[in-house]
């Protein structure tokens, strides 16, 4: 466009310099030259304009001197300075309208620049008429709502996105208000493009004719503010709780007050209050100096020590101290100086002091108290520092009756003690008697059976020397527990053996024969292990076995039927061997299976109670315990579970190679062995 404009410049310049310079034409072809900057400047600047007029002036004085010289006339002259006038009225044009659309550019350019700003200021920006009504919205509009702001002012459906019940209170204000008059702020629910509700806080101002100050319209803006709406409603939401809440405390902490010094007052509480404001600048300030250790402050400043313990302050007392100390009056106990009601005041003050000294709040201890007449009052007190920091609640508790009571509580001590050496002489006799009644019973039958086998004709001498072997065996056990005995009351603790419960089983098997037999009772071994041992007391292990056997037996003979008797050694896991006695007997009922193991708790007719009780006690001796329940067949089952010794690790049993014969010999007194596949029977069995 440029080069054009140009181009067409330079030949309409050229063209019109020939024609005046050439032809004689005898009119002002010059002012044609006007031609030439108006092509030529078109794109360009005010440069441009002045270069071309300057040029055509210059070719309309060269023609004119070409033409006209040396005798110029009047008509020419005048024709050159028409030509002249009007180049210069043309440049004078062109540059004011280079002006002008320079200008125009500026405000255009303005304006587009506004309009960016005001579509990117994040809130509304409107214009209304006079009339209220909106003749513009920024862009922002429609990046919050979503809809066209064009279309929105065209249409006057900018309301849309207002809240019902907001646009109609604000038409309501604007009917109600005058033609000329402002509204205040208004908050308005607006529509967000994804449908939420938002608060935003609407303003505007008058615009008016600068010359006649007519309102001509308003324009204003709006601000998202739901965000701080929100956070004000629950400020004021929290205000409110928060004022009710203060309400409620200080009601309660005033009815507490009321209450626990009613409390307090009914149990007859003493509580003292202190002020400490004195010892407590002390405190302080020897702690600025650099004191952290109590002991080597008193050592170092034991006068202040004492300013200290002079500085304390009574503030108030309740009637339980003054009734406590023997005082009518509380003014005069809080009058009188707070050392002088303490019989050891420095040791006890001094125990506060050191709790300043170490930041704590709460200290307590004993104190001996001085009464109105000089009486010795005991008591304990617990002192809790107030939050001011220089106050004290000391509560104090009587000791003068509780001291005589325990004095009466050692006399009745000493009574009991002896009452219960008394007790413990019957209660261990009763235990001898229960453990020895078991072998002294066999030993009489085993008596009685001898006799019977040497009164026959000829005598069964065979037969009695091997029952003359079971007395020998009962025997022994009598005096183990006569021995055991002995040693516990002596405090003699045995050194312990390791014990092969398998054959200690079968042993006692042996030894239960004839009491299995009178009673109907068939007994089973069983062992799973080969050599399965454990450390402790031959002689009370094997009264363990024996109680709990016996007693399988004699459930089983109560119930009239006959029964059997398992006795089982296995490994239980985790270094433990656990010997299991269970009978098809009627079993135990469940209100007692608990309580099985306490002193005189029996269910046998006639019972004492004390059997049980010795197994625990002997299992837990040996390091292990014993424990209730019901076996697979309904009856009773106990399990003794002990550690397993050391050097004797359980391992699977060899095959069983007892003889049948003697098999069936002890099977028809009543006692049935019977072996794992890994284990032979013991030597002599």
């Amino acid at each position: 466009m440029r080069v054009a404009g140009t181009t067409a410049a330079a030949v309409v310049a050229g063209a019109v310099f020939a024609v005046d310079a050439l032809l004689p034409i005898h009119a002002a072809v010059s002012v044609l030259y006007v031609l030439a900057p108006t092509l030529g400047s078109v794109g360009r600047g005010e440069r441009a304009v002045l270069g071309w007029t300057a040029a055509c002036a210059g070719l309309a004085m060269l023609s004119f001197l070409l033409t006209h010289l040396p005798d110029p006339d009047a008509s020419s002259t005048l024709r050159l300075m028409f030509a002249l006038l009007a180049l210069g009225l043309t440049a004078a044009l062109l540059l004011q309208r280079q002006r002008l659309n320079a200008a125009r550019c500026a405000v255009e350019e303005a304006e587009a620049a506004l309009r960016r700003f005001t579509d990117t200021v994040p809130q509304f920006l409107f214009r209304t008429d006079a009339q209220d009504r909106v003749v513009w919205i920024n862009g922002w509009f429609e990046t919050f709502t979503g809809r066209d702001p064009a279309r929105a002012v065209a249409d006057q459906t900018w309301s849309e996105v207002l809240h019902p019940q907001d646009l109609a209170r604000l038409r309501a204000r604007l009917a109600s208000r005058r033609p000329d008059e402002d509204l205040p702020r208004l908050m308005l629910r607006v529509r967000r493009r994804d449908g939420v509700w938002r608060w935003m806080a609407f303003d505007r101002h008058p615009e008016r004719d600068p010359d006649t100050g007519e309102l001509i319209g308003w324009h204003g803006a709006a601000m998202d503010v739901h965000a701080e709406t929100e956070a004000r409603e629950e400020i004021s939401r929290l205000n409110a709780e928060l004022e009710t809440l203060v309400r409620d405390r200080e009601a309660a902490l005033s009815l507490a007050e009321g209450r626990y010094g009613a409390l307090l007052e009914d149990l007859n509480v003493a509580h003292v209050e202190l002020d400490w404001t004195e010892p407590v600048r002390i405190v302080e300030a020897a702690m600025a100096d650099g004191w952290r250790d109590y002991d080597a402050w008193a050592g170092a400043h034991p006068e202040l020590v004492d300013r200290c313990i002079a500085g304390v302050r009574t503030v108030s007392v309740n009637e339980a101290v003054a009734r406590m100390l023997g005082y009518e009056d509380l003014a005069e106990l809080v009058a009188k100086p707070t050392r002088d009601n303490s019989a050891e005041p420095r040791r006890v003050f001094e125990r506060q002091l050191r709790a300043f000294f170490e930041r704590r709040t709460h200290f307590k201890g004993d104190s001996t108290l001085l009464a109105r007449d000089g009486t010795r009052v005991p008591t304990l007190f617990g002192a809790n520092l107030m939050p001011d920091g220089v106050r004290t609640i000391t509560t104090f508790f009587d000791l003068t009756e509780q001291q005589a009571a325990q004095a009466r509580v050692l006399e009745a001590q000493d009574e009991l003690a002896r009452a219960n050496r008394a007790v413990t002489l019957g209660a261990l006799s009763a235990s001898i008697a229960h453990e020895l009644n078991q072998p002294i019973l066999g030993m009489t039958v085993d008596v009685q059976t001898v006799r019977r086998w040497l009164g026959r004709t000829p005598p069964a001498v065979a037969e009695a020397l091997r029952v003359v072997d079971r007395l020998e065996a009962n025997a022994a056990r009598v005096a183990g527990i006569v021995r055991r005995t002995r040693d516990q009351l002596g405090k003699e603790l045995r050194e312990p053996e390791a014990i092969d419960l398998g054959a200690l089983l079968d042993e006692t098997a042996r030894l239960l024969a004839r009491d299995l037999e009178v009673r109907g009772a068939a007994l089973e071994t069983v062992c799973t292990l080969d050599a399965p041992k454990v450390l402790g007391d031959r002689i009370e292990l094997q009264q363990v076995f024996v109680n709990l056997i016996v007693n399988a037996a004699e459930a089983i003979h109560a119930s009239g039927v006959g029964g059997r008797i398992v006795a089982r050694v296995a490994a239980a896991g985790d270094g433990m061997l656990e010997i299991a006695v269970e009978d098809d007997g009627p079993g135990i009922a469940p209100e007692l299976r608990e309580r099985l193991f306490e002193t005189f708790v029996t269910t046998k007719q006639g019972g004492m109670g004390l059997g049980l009780r010795i197994c625990r006690t002997l299992a837990q001796s040996a390091g292990g315990d014993i424990a209730a329940g019901v076996s697979p067949q309904g009856g009773a089952r106990f399990v003794v579970r002990l550690p397993a010794a050391e050097d004797a690790a359980a391992a699977p049993c060899a095959a069983a190679t007892e003889a049948g014969a003697r098999r069936a010999a002890e099977l028809a007194r009543g006692v049935r062995l019977s072996w794992g596949p890994a284990r032979a029977d013991p030597p002599g069995r």
